[in-house]
């Protein structure tokens, strides 16, 4: 064999090593937003996102649950709703960026309650998604004294 016959079969092997490498990589999903008044960004698994599983199916509902529920308990507050499929959320809040890991968060289905000079509460289920449905509630009603969301779920 000559020589460039050589390296043209080892620019194929190493391209071929790296693609394979790349596909095996997870990618990290990030999502930016910004919030002015007082919002909830629920979040969930980048990988489940169109994932007809069960598990994925009843993990995004469970969620969609608790922040419907919050919804409810929060009432009259206006309080913003947001929901996405991430890794990583950047937030900017007034004049400061928060980047959270979500990620890595428990099982990755929880929610970040959020308001411009306020610290962030972040919820997350450790138990599976469903126990978003208490933790939620609760969590708005230690942030903001929402009565309606004491002991809800």
């Amino acid at each position: 064999m000559s020589l460039a016959w050589l390296s043209y079969i080892g620019i194929g092997l190493a391209l071929s090593i790296s693609v394979h490498v790349a596909a095996a990589t997870p990618r990290l999903v990030e999502k930016r937003t910004t919030v002015s008044g007082p919002t909830i960004i629920a979040f969930a698994p980048s990988e489940v996102e169109g994932q007809k599983d069960d598990g994925s199916i009843e993990g995004v509902a469970h969620t969609q649950y608790a922040m419907q529920d919050t919804a409810k308990c929060l009432s009259p507050k206006k309080v913003a709703f947001q929901f996405w499929f991430a890794d990583r959320l950047v937030v900017r809040s007034g004049n400061k960026t928060t980047t959270f890991e979500v990620g890595k968060l428990g099982q990755g289905f929880g929610a970040i309650l959020i308001e411009p000079s306020r610290p962030p509460k972040v919820v997350y289920s450790t138990e599976g998604p469903s126990t978003l449905q208490f933790l939620l509630p609760q969590a708005a009603f230690e942030l903001w004294h929402a009565k309606g969301c004491k002991d809800v779920g």
